[in-house]
């Protein structure tokens, strides 16, 4: 895998970045760190807090990374993709955006709207 400073001095001149996922609301771990504990979920969602939490910390210091390879960089257009964002949408709403049916905390079948 090529480092940014690989890429930049290959010529690239846009990079998109995607950050994290809200890793809390991915079906294998809710199975993996499953807790009796009510006080662990997020309320709105059911996804597990601490993970979610982390994944957010995670995507800040990913943000603030971005923004100093701007500086260090002025010609090359580097996009940051919010994919934490764009998931908790459909984990907030899910009737928006498809059917989903899970089985046991895992996705077995979605039909999604476009």
């Amino acid at each position: 895998m090529l480092s940014f400073q690989e890429l930049i001095g290959l010529g690239a001149k846009t990079l998109v970045v995607p950050g994290n996922l809200p890793i809390g609301c991915i079906p294998n771990y809710l199975f993996v760190f499953r807790s009796d504990n009510k006080g662990d979920y997020e309320a709105e969602t059911g996804c597990i807090g601490w993970l979610n939490e982390f994944a957010r910390y995670h995507n800040e210091l990913l943000i603030e990374e971005l923004e100093r390879l701007r500086q260090l960089h002025p010609g090359v257009t580097i996009i940051y993709a919010d994919y934490y964002g764009a998931a908790m949408e459909v984990f907030i709403s899910p009737q928006r955006y498809g059917e989903f049916v899970y089985r046991c905390g895992v996705l077995i079948s979605a039909t999604i709207f476009w």
